[in-house]
C-alpha cells in the first residue's frame, strides 16, 4: 500500500520525524524502504524532480536513505526532548555540524519580482547531498525560537509533533480533522458515560 505522506506540521524537519507513526501501540515507519524515501522528498519539495530522478538511480542512494533515517531518529529523539526543555545533545550537534559542513549549501535570491524568495540550495552530484538538505532543515528549526512552540500532539495515542506558529500558543493538534475531532469526540463519549454512571 502507497503511504500517504502529511506535510502539516509546521515545519519540514517535523514532517520528517513524524514519518514515525503509532499504530496499535507500535511505533510503524512511512519510510521503509529507499523507494518511500524518494517518495517523501519528492512530495515534501525540497529536492527538484529531476535531481530527485537522477539521485535515486546512483548505485549509494539505498545507503542515504539508510542515514538519512537514523539521522531522523536522532532528531526525533531530541524534538521530544525539546517539548519540555532547551537543551539539544552535544552528539546531535556534532553530527549536524559535520553534514553542513561536509554539504554546504548556497544562499540564492529566486524570482524576478520583490519581495524575491530567498532559499538554500545544495550540490546534488550524489545522493550524500541529501543529507546536507535535511541537516539544514534540522538546523534551521533549531535556530528559531521554538520555546514552548515545538510540541506534540495532545492526543494520547498520537506521537506526531509540530510547530505551534498560533498567536497565543493554543495549537493542541497535529492535525484538527483527525486528532483533535477523536479527541473530542473522546472526551465527549468520557463525559456522557460519567454522567450516565452518577
Amino acid at each position: 500500500m502507497t503511504e500517504i505522506f502529511d506535510f502539516d506540521a509546521g515545519h519540514p524537519a517535523l514532517d520528517f520525524i513524524n514519518t514515525v507513526r503509532n499504530k496499535d501501540g507500535q511505533f510503524r515507519d512511512q519510510l521503509r524502504d529507499a523507494a518511500d524515501f524518494q517518495r517523501w522528498l519528492q512530495d515534501s519539495g525540497l529536492v527538484s524532480p529531476a535531481d530527485l530522478q537522477k539521485l535515486a538511480q546512483h548505485p549509494t542512494f539505498p545507503a542515504v536513505y539508510q542515514q538519512a533515517t537514523a539521522l531522523r531518529d536522532d532528531f526525533r529523539r531530541t524534538v521530544v526532548g525539546l517539548v519540555h526543555s532547551t537543551e539539544v545533545p552535544a552528539e546531535l550537534l556534532q553530527n549536524l555540524n559535520a553534514l553542513l559542513w561536509q554539504h554546504p549549501g548556497r544562499r540564492v535570491l529566486m524570482g524576478n519580482q520583490v519581495p524575491l524568495q530567498h532559499t538554500l540550495q545544495h550540490d546534488l552530484q550524489d545522493p550524500s547531498g541529501l543529507l546536507g538538505v535535511l541537516a539544514a532543515q534540522m538546523a534551521n528549526l533549531l535556530a528559531l525560537d521554538v520555546q514552548g512552540r515545538i510540541k506534540k500532539c495532545e492526543k494520547h495515542t498520537c506521537i506526531r509533533h509540530f510547530l505551534d506558529t498560533s498567536k497565543n500558543k493554543t495549537r493542541r493538534w497535529c492535525n484538527m480533522a483527525r486528532c483533535g475531532n477523536q479527541a473530542k469526540a473522546q472526551a465527549f463519549y468520557q463525559r456522557k458515560v460519567q454522567k450516565t454512571a452518577d
